[in-house]
């Protein structure tokens, strides 16, 4: 009697794997199909549909990214305010006169003074009384 592991004598204990994959894959089978008939049962479409779309995807895609691109650049814009429609910061007006049209030391200016906005600029006219 040969006593190696080999040996056809020796039973074996090891499961044919050829034997054990096609009952697995026969019974995976089974259950996708019972699986597939429930689900159009319940949602109560024909059998033969095959217009489900079974997919799990996971991560981003590139539409995902665009949206964030675009999400990001416009928090961007918000936080930064540039807008090329409106004008800059306006400097406050002064109330002090000009240091060339300052009068003298003792006397002083009177007149009319008008402002205005021309052009999304600010005028000043001044017209002395008298004359």
């Amino acid at each position: 009697m040969n006593n190696s592991p080999n040996s056809s004598a020796i039973p074996s204990a090891v499961p044919n794997k050829e034997t054990l994959y096609g009952e697995w894959l026969a019974a995976n089978r089974w259950r996708d199909r019972l699986y597939r008939r429930a689900s159009h049962k319940a949602l109560d479409i024909p059998d033969d549909d095959d217009m489900i779309r079974v997919s799990n995807r996971s991560g981003f895609g590139w539409k995902e990214l665009a949206v964030i691109a675009v999400a990001a650049l416009a928090g961007w814009a918000l936080l930064t305010d540039r807008r090329p429609d409106v004008p800059g910061v306006i400097p406050p007006i002064s109330t002090e006169p000009a240091p060339a049209a300052a009068a003298p030391a003792g006397q002083t200016l009177q007149g009319r003074i008008r402002f205005w906005v021309d052009e999304d600029a600010l005028k000043l006219d001044h017209q002395p009384s008298g004359s």
